[in-house]
């Protein structure tokens, strides 16, 4: 049985960023390459264990420095956290400042507007207390990659890889790079921004990822006979995400093909919960058309 997922939002990753995700990383699949691949990720897994700041944005806001917390002494005003957010919202990499404004400070206008970036930036750079941390250069805002590590970056290199491995037929490698991604994510990105217009693209844009991680894990594993390990896939992605829409049907789907009605029906009424209950909106079609067919 083969699981399809749709890009219904027709949300891609940017060139950039795929490009930087995947510089130095080798595409000739073979024995010999694989072992050097998987060096070279501990080595980049260390690297990154070494460098003074990690933000991770999926399913939580976490700052760390240095390895632990800030200091609760030390006051984070919610605006400074919001432009850090928004920065590694927009990739990290050449954010534009007029779009930062745009969004964070849009009742102000011209060099007010400048001037309050101007100190925003200023007082998050003192409240890291990390040098070369956040650059702005020619308009834009880059976070250092020789600095800073976010989950965001990792999850989006550990899917492009699994994307690589797929397309060379390396499935063992594709696996593990998965495996890896879905160990980084959390829930949604930034889940405390709610629906705010500079999160939204940035969180479809990486549970699209995630659906398509869990997808491939799950017809994996039915592939080689697995229905258990298929099952628990599906089921570990929307506990992790129950607004992952596209893996309800495929889970209500196996189930209901191992005899498993109650448990398919447990899976619908969850979805109805999240939807029509929790987001006020209308189930979606392929379930409802799913309970006509098969459940009701």
């Amino acid at each position: 049985m083969s699981i399809v997922i749709h890009n219904r939002n027709g949300i891609h990753i940017s060139e950039r960023v795929t490009a930087s995700r995947l510089s130095g990383m080798n595409t000739d699949v073979t024995a010999s390459s694989a072992v050097g691949a998987n060096d070279r990720a501990r080595i980049k897994t260390q690297t990154a264990q070494r460098l003074p700041v990690h933000i991770y944005t999926l399913g939580r806001f976490d700052l760390r420095v240095g390895g632990a917390p800030l200091p609760r002494t030390r006051k984070a005003p919610h605006r400074l956290l919001e432009l850090l957010q928004a920065i590694v919202a927009w990739g990290g990499s050449a954010v534009p400042v007029s779009r930062l404004i745009d969004q964070l400070w849009p009742h102000s206008e011209g060099d007010r507007a400048c001037a309050t970036f101007e100190k925003s930036l200023k007082r998050l750079r003192n409240y890291l207390a990390v040098d070369r941390l956040v650059v702005l250069e020619h308009g834009t805002v880059t976070l250092n990659p020789e600095r800073c590590w976010t989950d965001v970056w990792a999850f989006e290199q550990l899917c492009s890889r699994a994307e690589l491995g797929s397309r060379h037929k390396t499935s063992s490698r594709r696996q593990s790079s998965y495996e890896d991604a879905l160990a980084l994510y959390h829930g949604p990105f930034l889940p405390a921004q709610g629906e705010r217009s500079w999160v939204t693209p940035t969180r479809e844009r990486l549970r699209e990822m995630f659906v398509r991680a869990v997808a491939r894990l799950s017809d994996h594993s039915l592939q080689e006979d697995r229905i258990e390990q298929a099952i628990a896939w599906l089921d570990r992605g929307l506990r992790l995400d129950p607004q992952a829409e596209p893996l309800y049907v495929p889970l209500i789907t196996i189930l209901l093909g191992a005899g498993r009605k109650t448990e398919a029906r447990a899976v619908y009424h969850q979805c109805v919960r999240v939807y029509v209950r929790d987001l006020g909106q209308r189930l979606p079609p392929a379930v409802r058309r799913l309970y006509k067919k098969e459940l009701q």
